[in-house]
């Protein structure tokens, strides 16, 4: 009797393995929706497809994961709004503050991206403390703050909404400096034909951990370790730099020393 079960017992067994394979496989490739916004060369979708620093990796670490992002373009004013109240499952190229945190999971940095200085190529001015800026007209970009040089004497800021403009103005001779992002306002100058009118200033004068921000009603504590590990893993892996490369940036992501006051 039970030489005649066993073929049987074996198929009952059989079927229900694929049937779990196929349920795994089923929840492990859930869609969720990858938000970011038009950022280059950190984020943006460019034909249904995530693009960017952040968009290449974190679709790389969503599928790793087990899920299928699918990618939404979305203006920065309203990327915050929609992780925090679960429009989207996943932010890229977020910044991390307490009061966000309350609204949603943000992971590890992936990057680090440092405020620099420009200034009119053959008129740099000596730059080892934050004093020495005192008097002087630096563009800056609307919106965003500057807190080390909120101690900066007779300083003046002027604002615009792009980095372009402070990157014309600075060539033109119309501003002392300008203060560009790191990787976005570097790349934005590298491709302005402008670069050769310009130089950098030796030090930054501030930096912003950019990570993922991941909606609390899709992912718990645990997924955040997950996506954490897969960051780490990531960036010690040859795919990191096949990234940078993909993304004109591998020259651009380093470290900047930091400007202090003397």
């Amino acid at each position: 009797m039970e030489t005649a079960m066993l073929p049987r017992t074996t198929a009952v067994f059989a079927w229900l393995g694929i049937a779990l394979f196929s349920l795994t496989a089923h929840a492990q490739s859930k869609d969720i929706h990858f938000g970011l916004a038009d950022n280059a060369p950190l984020g943006g979708v460019h034909n249904g497809q995530a693009d960017g620093v952040f968009g290449i990796a974190g679709t790389h670490i969503l599928k790793t994961m087990g899920y299928n992002p699918i990618a939404l373009q979305l203006p920065f004013s309203r990327l915050y709004e929609s992780i925090h109240r679960g429009a989207i499952d996943v932010a890229g190229s977020t910044m991390k503050t307490p009061e966000r945190s309350l609204l949603a999971h943000y992971t590890i940095p992936l990057l680090t991206e440092y405020n620099v200085i420009i200034v009119h190529k053959g008129d740099a001015f000596p730059f080892e403390n934050l004093s020495q800026l005192s008097g002087k007209r630096l563009g800056a970009i609307a919106g965003f703050e500057f807190p080390t040089l909120r101690s900066v004497k007779d300083l003046n800021l002027e604002r615009v909404h792009n980095e372009e403009d402070n990157i014309r103005k600075v060539a033109a001779k119309r501003l002392d400096g300008a203060i560009l992002s790191s990787i976005r306002g570097l790349h934005t100058l590298e491709r302005s034909g402008l670069a050769n009118e310009v130089e950098l200033l030796p030090l930054s004068i501030g930096r912003v951990d950019l990570g993922f921000a991941l909606s609390s009603t899709f992912f718990n504590t645990e997924d955040v370790d997950r996506f954490n590990q897969a960051i780490t893993d990531l960036k010690q892996s040859p795919e990191w730099d096949h990234i940078l490369d993909e993304t004109g940036t591998k020259s651009l992501i380093h470290d900047w020393p930091l400007a202090t006051m003397p």
